[in-house]
């Protein structure tokens, strides 16, 4: 039994050591994906808009603009971290349905779909990270601001609320 339990004791440090140098590969090759996406990354421009709430008190907002189809398609993916200041405005040439996703998204967002005249007609609050899910403007929009989760809530943003940006005809 000794012969037996000493080539038993050898076999699972093999495994272990399998293991583990299998687990560093591993990590290695997820810290150089991660690093790859982020490097292929596009550049957004940043700008401020301001949102405004029926009483008149006013929101004002950092965001990066995803203007270009690469943009879009991007987003916010692979980030790990926002500060609550900071949003990105999504925006199209014309109103149109927009059907969004959180997949690579690592943050739980708040969506504000928003029309063509600065109005906010739906709000998501903290859409799922990594989902597949589609979170549907259900009507047409020209733009979609994406903030840190909590934040449109912590806001008072809501409904009905407008959005003042260039990119609003008539918003305020």
């Amino acid at each position: 039994m000794g012969r037996f339990s000493a080539r038993l004791q050898s076999i699972c440090s093999v495994r272990n050591v399998v293991v583990t140098a299998f687990a560093i590969a591993l990590a290695g090759w997820l810290v150089s994906f991660c690093a790859d996406a982020l490097s292929d990354a596009p550049s957004f421009r940043k700008d401020v808009l301001t949102i405004q709430h029926a009483d008149g008190t006013k929101v004002p907002l950092t965001v990066e603009l995803a203007l270009t189809p690469e943009q879009k398609e991007y987003g916010l993916m692979f980030r790990h971290s926002m500060p609550e200041g900071l949003g990105m405005l999504f925006l199209w040439d014309q109103d149109q349905l927009v059907n969004m996703w959180m997949k690579n998204t690592y943050l739980a967002l708040d969506m504000l779909f928003v029309r063509q005249d600065g109005a906010i007609v739906k709000i998501i609050n903290n859409a799922e990270p990594l989902s597949v899910a589609i979170l549907s403007s259900d009507q047409p929009v020209r733009g979609v601001i994406e903030l840190k989760a909590g934040v449109a809530e912590r806001q008072g943003i809501k409904v009905g609320d407008r959005v003042a940006y260039s990119s609003f005809v008539g918003a305020l």
